[in-house]
């Protein structure tokens, strides 16, 4: 079964054939689900070779799409060191394959995404890269239909669209792993709050099937940060987490020292500062690893979430879609997760 023979048997072109299988918006979408079942009822099947051609003809760089759109909602974003290795990683990857970038702030547009809208259809800009919104910007409402689009990390409430995002649950027991190699006996996790939403709670969900190990009597409760503590929450009640309004010296030396921890894993840098106000040596008197490492400081042992990675990957992942004219809110979004690697640094050692 060809190209001609469908055409024939939808009473069409083989050009407009040709253009609804490729799932082309300038065929209506009618057209292009009654062609593709069509396709698909007489066992057609493209050609890997020949879609693979077609994805890297030149004349393909010189099409309006060649322009993504960099989303963001942070007005100071470009001062989050996390945030610039996300924009280095997507900015030389689209370069790379022959895309310019364009950033769009919602802060610029006013958090109107109709006017950001109308500037994307002016502009024909098919494919957008949302990166990490704030704590109190979860959603977004932009012409969907019209765009092949990547949000940055799981903390977008709507819509469900695609996603690359750092492996949090298995950055957590490589984490635990990598300090259980170093001899570290009695490991503890502070999170904020808001980090508990970004990760979806994986974080506390890897930590928790690893202290299964222990005896209940022998488990140390994950210390939360937060401005709204809930003490009579099921995970308050049962001991699983311990709520503070934040990680100052005493709560931190109080709570490490109550359940004789000799590690500490957590996500916010302040932390380490507590803990030297506090009386607390690392890595002398307590083992220190982050979550999240970065460049800027080297000497702290964690995980590095590789962010240029993740950008690099969300480039890939929205020009695969515009290959393929794949445009819209898809009914199964996937979720692209990269492991992060062990960053040796200097506050957590070799153990006697």
């Amino acid at each position: 079964m060809n190209l001609r023979e469908i055409a024939k048997i939808a009473g069409v072109s083989h050009s407009t054939v040709s253009r609804a299988l490729r799932n082309n918006p300038h065929i209506s979408k009618s057209t292009r689900e009654r062609i593709q079942k069509l396709a698909i009822e007489h066992g057609y099947r493209p050609h890997p070779t020949v879609s693979k051609l077609m994805a890297q003809l030149p004349h393909i760089k010189k099409q309006a799409r060649s322009t993504l759109a960099l989303i963001t909602c942070w007005k100071n974003w470009k001062d989050v060191h996390f945030l610039q290795q996300i924009f280095k990683g997507i900015s030389e990857r689209a370069e790379s394959l022959g895309y310019s970038l364009e950033e769009f702030s919602l802060h610029q547009y006013e958090m109107s995404t109709q006017r950001l809208n109308g500037v994307l259809r002016t502009r024909n800009i098919e494919g957008a890269i949302i990166l990490p919104f704030g704590r109190d910007h979860r959603e977004i409402e932009l012409d969907w239909e019209h765009l092949a689009s990547v949000y940055i990390g799981r903390f977008l409430s709507h819509p469900a669209i695609n996603r690359v995002s750092t492996s949090y649950y298995s950055n957590m027991f490589a984490l635990l792993n990598q300090l259980k190699s170093l001899g570290y006996q009695r490991i503890a996790l502070a999170l904020t709050s808001e980090m508990r939403l970004r990760s979806e709670d994986a974080y506390i969900a890897a930590y928790a099937a690893y202290q299964r190990e222990f005896p209940p009597d022998q488990r140390i409760p994950v210390l939360v940060t937060t401005s709204k503590p809930d003490p009579d929450s099921p995970e308050a009640r049962y001991g699983t987490v311990r709520y503070a309004s934040k990680f100052d010296p005493e709560t931190s030396v109080r709570w490490l020292k109550e359940f004789r921890a000799d590690a500490l894993i957590c996500n916010s840098s302040p932390t380490r500062n507590a803990l030297s106000i506090g009386g607390l040596r690392v890595p002398e008197d307590l083992g220190y690893a982050s979550l999240d490492c970065s460049e800027n400081e080297p000497a702290i042992s964690g995980i590095d979430q590789l962010p240029e990675k993740l950008g690099s990957a969300a480039v890939d992942m929205v020009t695969a879609h515009l290959h393929r004219n794949d445009f819209g809110i898809p009914q199964s979004p996937k979720i692209l997760t990269l492991p992060g690697h062990w960053h040796e640094g200097e506050t957590a050692v070799q153990q006697g």
